[in-house]
């Protein structure tokens, strides 16, 4: 299944190898990626852009994604107050999942990321109509 999708995502995470390997699964897509390399990076971002979806990584120096996310919660002089924010984490272990919803996430996907996952969780949270199959 190929997603195609005029959507607009925002990538957060520390790593540039990271980002470069999201940007690739995303690229596919058709969606337009923005990536930011920090909590900082992404608050600053979020208060002039509007996207659709947003995955951030958990962890993170100076501010992680759990941080990142209670200040976009407690902040939300922004244009992404409704916007679905899936946590990156290499933290697979059971209930990690729950744990992550319960901070606030919309949902959880553990690296390295699968790209079928991936496709669930964009389907499970883009607006229907900006998703068409190819």
């Amino acid at each position: 299944v190929y997603i195609m999708s005029l959507g607009k995502v925002l990538v957060v995470d520390d790593n540039a190898i990271n980002l470069a390997v999201m940007k690739g699964l995303l690229k596919k897509t058709g969606m337009q990626v923005e990536t930011a390399l920090s909590g900082i990076d992404c608050l600053q971002m979020i208060k002039g852009t509007e996207y659709d979806l947003i995955f951030m990584d958990h962890l993170m120096p100076e501010m992680d994604g759990v941080e990142t996310l209670q200040k976009m919660k407690n902040f939300p002089l922004h244009k992404n107050v409704d916007t679905p924010v899936i946590v990156l984490t290499a933290n697979a272990v059971t209930g990690a999942r729950e744990q992550y919803i319960e901070q606030g996430f919309s949902d959880y996907l553990s690296k390295p990321v699968d790209v079928k996952l991936l496709e669930e969780v964009i389907l499970r949270f883009l607006p229907t109509e900006m998703v068409k199959f190819q």
